[in-house]
């Protein structure tokens, strides 16, 4: 059974001919996964999956439509490893770019058996990485855990995941009732739904297409109420001592203890 699920818009024939045709050419089997396209949702089901006054109070903002329709397509890939009994699956959407180290590197990783069975791998660019704890992947890429409170806040899309079929399952029930975007993985790493870590260097990249996505303009779109922007503008006073504490404690202990590293995006 394929393992591997590209999700692409059925209208989009441009963006889903480019990504197919890396994989083709690559050799990599795939199974393409009709994305589902929020702005064709029927407000029925909108309001089935959709709870409105608890993204606000979560995210403090709605929900574009777009953000709606992204999250329930990969809950449909995430279905079908459960439905299909896989060990896990390799996600990514339609909007990316492959390289060299991609196959073989997908390949290792379904052989990597000291993951965590709740595991989640992020094979596209993150800032930052810790040095604590990596697995050797190939000899040229390793896989570094990034559950920490201080580099977790930089992990964010789903171009291009690894998810275990517990990891699935467990986003499966947080998700029955979806009230914040698919890509808040720090979230459910605090809920302990999952464990999260990233390839690096990273090996899928995001192709011109990611500055057409239709779902980043929406994001873009969207503004936060009056009361989430008096929540994300403290006093200066109070703001510039936190800064301040956070980044000398950062600097001289959690840095060096956690061996936390940046990552260049160079392709």
């Amino acid at each position: 059974m394929n393992d591997i699920f590209i999700i692409s818009l059925k209208k989009d024939e441009s963006r889903r001919g480019h990504v197919t045709a890396q994989f083709q050419h690559e050799k990599i089997p795939y199974e393409v996964v009709n994305a589902i396209y929020g702005k064709e949702l029927p407000n029925e089901t909108i309001k089935k999956f959709y709870l409105d006054t608890l993204a606000k109070e979560k995210l403090g903002r709605s929900l574009t439509v777009g953000e709606i329709g992204c999250t329930l397509s990969h809950i449909k890939c995430y279905q079908k490893i459960i439905d299909n009994n896989l060990p896990g699956a390799f996600i990514f959407e339609d909007d990316i770019m492959l390289n060299k180290h991609t196959a073989h590197a997908i390949e290792t990783v379904r052989q990597i058996k000291k993951l965590d069975n709740n595991s989640v791998v992020l094979m596209t660019h993150i800032d930052y990485y810790s040095e604590w704890g990596k697995i050797k992947l190939t000899n040229s890429h390793n896989i570094h855990p990034i559950n920490y409170q201080h580099i977790l806040k930089y992990a964010s899309r789903t171009h291009g995941y690894y998810i275990t079929q517990k990891a699935a399952q467990n986003l499966l029930k947080e998700l029955i009732t979806i009230y914040q975007p698919i890509d808040i993985w720090s979230y459910y790493v605090e809920q302990n739904l999952i464990k999260l870590y990233s390839v690096v260097p990273y090996i899928v990249g995001l192709s011109s297409h990611a500055e057409e996505s239709n779902l980043e303009l929406e994001r873009k779109e969207s503004t936060l109420p009056e009361k989430s922007t008096k929540l994300l503008l403290p006093t200066l006073l109070k703001l510039a001592k936190k800064y301040l504490y956070q980044k000398f404690a950062y600097q001289i202990s959690i840095k060096q203890i956690l061996r936390i590293k940046k990552q260049k995006s160079f392709w």
